[in-house]
């Protein structure tokens, strides 16, 4: 954006405080009070001299009430339920544009009479890219005779759990009793002293899983720090199958970063996921309950046995690792900047009122 001639600054509300600082020429502010910076946002974007600010974060979140007259709020947004939740819905209705980071996003933004436009997230596919399985797995001391089963996922959430993480686990259960050599290896917090989270270690337990055997986790230090991406790298590399079925994704950015290393993945066939699968297979809605959640709107718990259903297929029949990288090119950050980012960006200025 920067070499294109725009102006932009961040506002990181988390991880900064206190005064502003500048990386790499662009000015960072940091957050407020507010946890999400909207005791603040505002005046920094005054004091930059800014013409818009963009969200990425939920819409929902936003306290467009507070927002004066004539400031240009343009959010990039996940949809991860359906319908539209309507606390969602009227947010955006309050947004100068709107930019839906999914095809899915963009359907449900229209169907409730709002236009938007369309820019999805993109991955380093230079960096995420295929290398050999087994120097992968030797980095990182993972045993080269195993049919390794993966997720990168945040431990939030556990009434149900967003992520299905209980049934994943479940269905992993199922299917190791068939193949006895699988294991699980999670990029994700282990949940004990945690609140709101899912206890991996009561729940291994419970279906007789050895954590460090059956399920292992990788270093706690990266699932709270955030993991460089050559060890993200090897790590998807280690894999024969990712598997992240959601009860809704707005995006889901790991799908793709799986996929660029040339990984397959099982996915639930809803929300954003159905748009991300090149290569592995999506569960079937009608394999799901429509979980009906404190937002007034749908998500989707897929059935346990639909997963191992799935890891079974993609066990027997593994699916290809070129499709699974060529997807994934085209989610390329540096193709989506030039593809979405400059037209979306070009639009905006040529308009302003």
């Amino acid at each position: 954006m920067k070499a294109d001639g725009h102006e932009p600054a961040i506002i990181a509300y988390a991880g900064l405080t206190g005064n502003a600082l500048t990386y790499n020429g662009i000015t960072i502010f940091p957050g407020g009070l507010h946890p999400y910076a909207q005791d603040i946002w505002i005046e920094h974007t005054r004091r930059f001299g800014a013409n818009v600010c963009f969200t990425l974060t939920d819409s929902w979140v936003i306290e467009t009430g507070s927002i004066p007259f004539g400031f240009k709020w343009i959010p990039w947004y996940p949809v991860d339920s359906f319908p539209m939740p309507p606390l969602v819905r009227d947010k955006l209705t309050a947004a100068y544009k709107r930019i839906a980071m999914s095809q899915y996003g963009v359907a449900q933004t229209r169907e409730q009479g709002l236009d938007c436009y369309y820019v999805p997230h993109g991955v380093d596919t230079s960096v995420f890219a295929p290398m050999d399985k087994n120097e992968a797995r030797e980095i990182l001391k993972l045993p080269k005779d195993k049919y390794i089963i993966g997720t990168v996922a945040m431990n939030k959430g556990a009434f149900p759990s967003r992520k299905s993480f209980v049934e994943m686990i479940s269905a992993f259960t199922l299917f190791k009793q068939k193949h006895p050599e699988s294991i699980y290896l999670l990029h994700t917090l282990s949940g004990e002293n945690m609140q709101g989270a899912v206890n991996f270690r009561d729940l291994c337990i419970q279906n007789g899983l050895e954590i460090g055997k059956d399920v292992i986790f990788t270093d706690p230090y990266f699932a709270h720090m955030t993991a460089p991406a050559e060890f993200m790298k090897q790590l998807y590399n280690s894999m024969d199958v990712f598997l992240l079925a959601s009860m809704g994704e707005g995006f889901g950015i790991p799908i793709v970063e799986a996929q660029a290393c040339g990984i397959p993945v099982i996915v639930g066939d809803w929300t954003a996921m159905s748009e991300l699968c090149f290569s592995g297979h999506k569960i079937d809605k009608s394999d799901a309950f429509p979980f009906y959640y404190s937002q007034n709107a749908y998500q989707y718990l897929p059935r346990v046995e639909a997963i191992e259903r799935k890891l079974n297929v993609e066990y027997m029949h593994p699916s290809s690792k070129i499709k699974a990288r060529r997807g994934a090119e085209q989610y390329d950050a540096n193709l989506v900047y030039e593809k979405y980012w400059k037209p979306v960006l070009k639009d905006i200025e040529e308009n302003l009122q």
